[in-house]
């Protein structure tokens, strides 16, 4: 009930955001416009648009569970405009205050170190400045429509070059039996109106090729709704045919009947580890398998409850001198798995801030660096070590120097 509360909650704000900043960025333009009738065409064409996609998302809303059959077809490109503009509203609200605040502020500032006394008028520099001051508010009203526009190239064009990145994972206690054991990692699939079979299908050549021995899956498979379980079925199916596959749930396949995704993939011979683990055998050596839910608690009371979940799991592990691995849906688990008796630790969720503008992952270029301490490829504390994949998937359709990843784990 109260996640209920909590969900709703939160639509009303991210609506309420959204239409907000529509409506400060029509009263923008309007000023703008000189032309009559190209003040009335604008507001016409404008809150037509807007009014829709309200509609849109008011339906949404309330017909979750039949919005993907009704938008297909042509009523896709509609849906896909939809998406695209809402997206683009809600982030570039951000950007585009931070941009207000830092110029408000730089002006306040100047103000206040400059001299009491005016200096003369001069007609050029006062011309200069308002142009100046004219065309970055111009290019300032645009950052949302052009939001836009970046959104639907990400749909149609962007975020299916896959790439493989590959790592050679160095384990003090490794048999010698398991040296050169592949794992391929996979994550962050959010199958659903936008990652479909189509979008799938190359990834299961690619990860044939790579030979693996085992393939994990670190959460968000769905994206939201348990209508694509067909797609789920058929994937799997699929990966189950190169070779064994094991899963964990992510927060997004706890949004809508987490057990019907669960009884999905264990049809498909899946292993589903839900706060539990497997064993993988080579003669007389092992490797354990842990696998962790994900809590849908605030960040403190996740981790609290993880790492009960992680501590109840261990103590059932029979013979803790074999290698652990441990798979995850969020890297930030790594702040007490690091203190654990464990290996490695599998992650995802981050898609590896989808914005990469820095060969440096520590960079506030890189968008994840800016909220999350471990976000994307390899880290290493107190011999633990964490790999976090960048999502095959999506659920914001726009990448930029962050391919969707299929990571190729080699045990030594």
């Amino acid at each position: 009930m109260k996640q209920m509360i909590f969900f709703i909650f939160f639509i009303v704000l991210v609506f309420s955001l959204i239409f907000g900043f529509e409506y400060i960025i029509f009263k923008r333009w309007k000023k703008k416009i000189q032309n009559p009738f190209w003040i009335k065409f604008f507001a016409f064409s404008y809150w037509g648009v807007v009014l829709s996609t309200k509609f849109l998302f008011l339906f949404l809303f309330f017909n979750r569970n039949h919005i993907y059959v009704v938008f297909d077809g042509f009523l896709k490109h509609i849906y896909y405009f939809y998406l695209s503009w809402s997206y683009a509203f809600f982030f570039g609200f951000f950007l585009w205050f931070t941009i207000i605040i830092l110029y408000k502020t730089t002006r306040f500032l100047y103000k206040i170190n400059s001299n009491s006394k005016k200096p003369t008028p001069q007609e050029n520099l006062i011309s200069r400045k308002s142009a100046l001051t004219g065309l970055g508010s111009l290019l300032l009203d645009t950052i949302p429509f052009t939001g836009t526009g970046l959104n639907l190239l990400g749909i149609y064009y962007g975020s299916k070059e896959f790439q493989i990145f590959r790592k050679e994972i160095q384990i003090i206690n490794l048999p010698k039996i398991f040296l050169g054991y592949r794992i391929v990692q996979i994550s962050d699939l959010h199958i659903g109106s936008l990652i479909h079979q189509e979008y799938l299908k190359p990834t299961l050549e690619i990860i044939q090729s790579l030979k693996p021995n085992c393939i994990v899956v670190t959460g968000d498979i769905l994206d939201n709704s348990t209508n694509y379980l067909n797609i789920v079925g058929w994937y799997f199916y699929r990966l189950n045919q190169i070779c064994p596959v094991y899963a964990i749930l992510g927060n997004h396949d706890h949004i809508d009947n987490p057990y019907l995704l669960i009884k999905t993939l264990r049809q498909t011979k899946t292993k589903v580890l839900v706060n539990e683990f497997d064993v993988i055998k080579r003669d007389k050596s092992q490797l354990y398998l842990i696998g962790l839910d994900y809590p849908m608690f605030s960040y403190k009371k996740r981790l609290k409850i993880s790492e009960k979940f992680f501590d109840k799991i261990y103590h059932q592990i029979p013979n803790k001198d074999f290698p652990i691995i441990v798979l995850n849906h969020h890297p930030s688990e790594f702040e007490y798995l690091k203190n654990k008796n464990v290996d490695l630790v599998l992650c995802g969720h981050t898609h590896g801030g989808q914005i990469l503008l820095s060969k440096d992952k520590n960079s506030p270029l890189s968008l994840g660096s800016n909220f999350l301490k471990y976000y994307i490829d390899y880290y290493q504390e107190n011999q633990v070590q964490l790999y976090v994949n960048r999502g095959l998937g999506h659920w914001f359709p726009l990448r930029i120097n962050c391919p969707p990843e299929i990571t190729l784990l080699e045990l030594v």
